[in-house]
């Protein structure tokens, strides 16, 4: 009882729900995903009842509402929506979206993991995360559910390890927890305290990955999730997470894809046999034991490919997530004017440089790239998984369309 209710304590919230009650039918909305703090007011037709202040613990791993329970239904599928969770967890969908992942595959019991434990863990890098329009706790647990889906359709689960399969998704959920909304190079001409500590290098990675680590170190915190690990584990886990966070630098992406699309050509010239069928088993074409170093290349590139999946989303989710870094963007567009900084022209509200330029660039630049090499990568260990660049030309369609449009608008004007 003790464990259970620590683990709810750390995750409490205070919220209001509003019960309209009548004789037939009672309309509620309580959230069990957290230990939630209620003010229940029961309205009905003859009589008032207030019940002020009842506490409702419940363990996050063991009880769902039917509302919940339905969002979490397409939790491993493409078509996740981290909004809509968002909605029925009162705005805290991190502890219970990476929990379930974790859950879901045994891996708390296969670490001997405490549960507790692990849920206080989450708990706490949740209230490390900043309250960003984008890089927040949503985007940290939308980037580990988008990472486990990956692992399932290009069938990688029979292939690793339950630490690796553990320390990509956590490393996917806290690859940016710290995050002050503001990017490398901001913190580096500004001469931040981080910069400085960090020598300029990957900054905002090694800190994430830091702070993620001596949280799980901290015996002043009941979060110690390593702490039943065997020293071999705890090796793996602790380096993966390091080495994946630090994968994530932008600066690191052209070098990375490069070394990843040599990889894939290794494999397929294991993989595809002479008459052009690919071989159905993974493990004949690159092992178990495949080299350490080609492992983790293939693990950071699914991480980064996590990373910068908005683009690749159902278009709502797409647009909803464009929104937010914009917004975060033009933030740092200002307090840069505030520092005397001159601002790229896409941090910079006031520029006249149109979003669709700057999503048409990005998508041909970085996102394209990177998503068609790893289509090609899951279809050469002879998988198919579509959706990604189904959804990203539906994306790269939208931008194009604005741009015709405003191009025609432009001539039109011109020509009056």
């Amino acid at each position: 009882v003790r464990a259970c209710v620590r683990a709810c304590v750390r995750v409490c919230v205070h919220a209001c729900v509003c019960v309209v009650c009548t004789c037939v039918q009672v309309c509620a909305r309580v959230c069990v995903c957290v230990c939630v703090c209620v003010c229940v007011r029961v309205c009905c037709v003859c009589v008032h009842v207030r019940v002020l202040c009842v506490c409702v613990c419940v363990c996050v791993s063991s009880i769902f509402t039917p509302i919940a329970v339905q969002l979490m239904k397409p939790l491993n599928t493409w078509q996740f929506d981290i909004f809509e969770v968002e909605k029925v967890t009162f705005g805290r969908p991190f502890v219970p979206v990476v929990l379930a992942l974790l859950k879901e595959r045994d891996l708390l019991s296969a670490l001997r993991i405490e549960e507790p434990d692990m849920a206080n863990y989450l708990g706490e890098i949740e209230m490390k995360y900043n309250k960003n329009p984008y890089h927040n706790s949503w985007h940290g647990a939308d980037v580990a559910q988008t990472a486990d889906v990956l692992i399932r359709q290009a069938g990688l689960e029979r292939y690793l390890t339950p630490s690796e399969t553990f320390g990509v998704i956590l490393s996917a959920a806290v690859h940016d927890v710290g995050h002050p909304g503001v990017n490398n190079d901001f913190l580096i001409k500004t001469r931040d305290e981080l910069a400085l500590l960090y020598n300029d290098e990957s900054v905002l990675e090694n800190m994430h990955a830091s702070t993620a680590i001596r949280l799980a170190e901290d015996s002043n915190k009941e979060c110690q999730i390593f702490k039943n690990l065997t020293s071999g584990e705890y090796d793996d886990v602790r380096s993966r997470i390091i080495k994946m966070i630090l994968a994530t630098d932008p600066k690191k992406h052209m070098t990375m894809l490069g070394m990843f699309t040599s990889f894939i050509e290794g494999i397929k010239v294991k993989c595809v046999h002479t008459d052009g069928s690919f071989e159905d088993d993974f493990a004949a074409c690159a092992p178990v034991n495949m080299k350490p170093a080609d492992k983790s290349l293939m693990l950071e590139s699914l991480l980064h490919s996590a990373d910068i999946s908005n683009p690749c989303k159902p278009h709502h989710i797409t647009m909803a997530w464009t929104e937010r870094i914009v917004t975060e963007f033009h933030n740092q567009g200002d307090r840069e004017k505030e520092e005397d900084l001159v601002p790229l022209a896409v941090f910079d509200r006031a520029s006249k440089q149109q979003l669709h330029d700057t999503q048409i660039g990005f998508i041909k630049g970085i996102v394209q790239p990177q998503w068609e090499a790893w289509d090609l990568f899951t279809k050469s260990v002879g998988q198919e998984f579509e959706d990604p660049l189904d959804c990203l030309n539906i994306t790269f369609a939208h931008w194009e369309k604005l741009k015709s449009e405003h191009e025609a608008a432009k001539k039109a004007e011109s020509s009056v």
